[in-house]
């Protein structure tokens, strides 16, 4: 990607106004060379122990040998104070997991490029990597119709299209897509079929 970021914004998992959490989201990444999942499992195992900068240097091995969630995963260290805050490198690495297809990273890319936190702001780029993420991910799908609803900054207003979005997200199992949806339309005086009611996951989607 030739776009590159312009401030060193690094609070974007810490706003209570943001529905955009570090989380650990499965998307596409269902073809894995296995020795690239090998050593995200043995990054995972020593970042437990508490050597950071040995997952850190496993993950960009894995990357670069063919898992994009290993490229998340590390531009996740670099949001969440795992290793120090980085703007530049998330960007970087979140951008890589995006090109190579992980939805997830589209998702929190997405979010950057609406809020212009480590990007230039471009409305429009990121409201199309949000509805790319949301095809395949349901909290992508959540998050957009979030935004759109206005229930996070920066509002969208579009209700309309935040109610499907909603009801896409909580047809696909996100409970916290049908909890938001609910208090929307109840709060705005609108009838449907309430979402709280439905068999959802007990925990929700991460």
């Amino acid at each position: 990607s030739t776009r590159k970021e312009s401030s060193a914004a690094s609070d974007v998992y810490k706003r209570q106004d943001s529905p955009l959490q570090v989380g650990t989201g499965a998307s596409v990444d269902s073809v894995v060379n296995p020795h690239a999942q090998e050593m995200i499992d043995e990054a995972n195992r020593i970042g437990a122990l508490g050597d950071v900068q040995g997952k850190s240097e496993l993950l960009t091995q894995a990357g670069y040998s063919g898992s994009p969630k290993a490229f998340y995963d590390l531009a996740r260290m670099y949001l969440d104070g795992t290793l120090p805050t980085d703007m530049t490198q998330a960007v970087t690495y979140v951008t890589m997991a995006h090109e190579a297809g992980y939805s997830e990273a589209t998702r929190v890319l997405g979010m950057l490029y609406i809020r212009g936190q480590g990007v230039m702001e471009d409305m429009g780029y990121g409201r199309k990597l949000l509805e790319q993420a949301s095809m395949t991910s349901p909290r992508a799908a959540r998050e957009y119709g979030q935004l759109l609803t206005n229930q996070f900054q920066p509002h969208l207003n579009d209700s309309e299209l935040g109610i499907q979005y909603l009801k896409d997200a909580a047809d696909r199992g996100d409970r916290d897509a049908a909890l938001s949806l609910s208090a929307f339309l109840a709060k705005t005086g609108r009838t449907t079929v309430s979402y709280t009611h439905l068999t959802l996951p007990t925990t929700p989607y991460v």
